[in-house]
Order: structure tokens, then sequence, then C-alpha cells
């Protein structure tokens, strides 16, 4: 059911933006911010045991959070920034769900900065985000799918001069 929902819910918040009278930009804006967070609430709010690669984070989210001094959490081989994201929200008390949550955000962020600077159509940009299985690799590869997304954004940017 919920792909069903993920895939059908673009198209009716494409229609019913439509229908509204604001300026092409505003609905663009609104369209991928509506998108963004229905696909980071999907990812965002997954069982930890989801594919195959989520489980690792997670045991590897515990283990950080539970260190004892500060510069052993970069013995788990994930990238510095990645590492010291799940340090931080170990250490504020807060849960696994919340690095997923900041992830997709970002990778969302990224993502539809680069539909609205590219010029390309926000719906079917979406459409095929999803489709194409990338939004699912979000679900366990949501590092990779992150570093994606900013290359995408950079490389475009380049691309566009």
């Amino acid at each position: 059911m919920i792909y069903i929902a993920n895939v059908l819910l673009p198209f009716l918040y494409y229609l019913i933006l439509k229908l509204i009278s604001l300026k092409k930009d505003d609905k663009k804006k609104i369209f991928l911010f509506l998108c963004s967070i229905q696909i980071i609430l999907i990812v965002g709010t997954r069982s930890y045991s989801t594919g195959i690669d989520t489980p690792v984070y997670y045991y590897r989210f515990l283990q950080m959070k539970n260190v004892s001094h500060f510069f052993e959490i970069f013995i788990f081989g994930f990238e510095p920034f990645y590492t010291l994201l799940n340090y931080i929200i170990g250490v504020l008390g807060l849960e696994f769900m919340w690095v997923n949550i900041i992830v997709a955000s970002l990778t969302m962020y990224f993502l539809s900065k680069t539909i609205l600077e590219s010029g390309c159509n926000e719906l079917w940009s979406i459409y095929l985000y999803i489709s194409t299985c990338i939004f699912y690799q979000m679900m366990n590869q949501h590092r990779q799918t992150l570093a994606m997304a900013i290359i995408l954004h950079f490389s475009i940017g380049i691309l566009l001069i």
C-alpha cells in the first residue's frame, strides 16, 4: 500500500497545485516540499530491520553512541561527517531514526535544489526518482544516495554555467 501511495501522491499534489493560483515557481517549491516530506517520512521512520545495510548502520550507531573516547568513533569505517552525525545524535540522546531523517532530509534538499535550478519538470523528476528505485536505495544505502544527490547538485551547477 505504501508503494502505491508513494507513486500516486506526487501526481495528486501536482494536480491540486495546478488548480491553485500561485506563481509557477511557488508551485514547484510547494510540490517539491510535499514530495520531500513524504519521502523523508517513509525513509526516516522505516524499521531498523529494513534491508541488509540498515541493521548494520543501526548497530554501528549504538556502538558509536557508547564510545568512551571521542576519537574512537572513527574506527567504524564510515565517512567522517556521517560518523560525526551519528555521534552527535547519540550524545543528544536521540534515536537512530533521527540519523535516517536527517540524511533523508539532506538528500531531498540537494535533489530538490537541483530540480529547481536545472529547470527540469518537477513531477517527472520525482516520478523517475521513485519509479527507477533510486528512492528505495535511500532505505539501505542512505550515505551513498546522499553523496549522489550532492554530486548531482554540484555537477548540474557546473554544467549549467
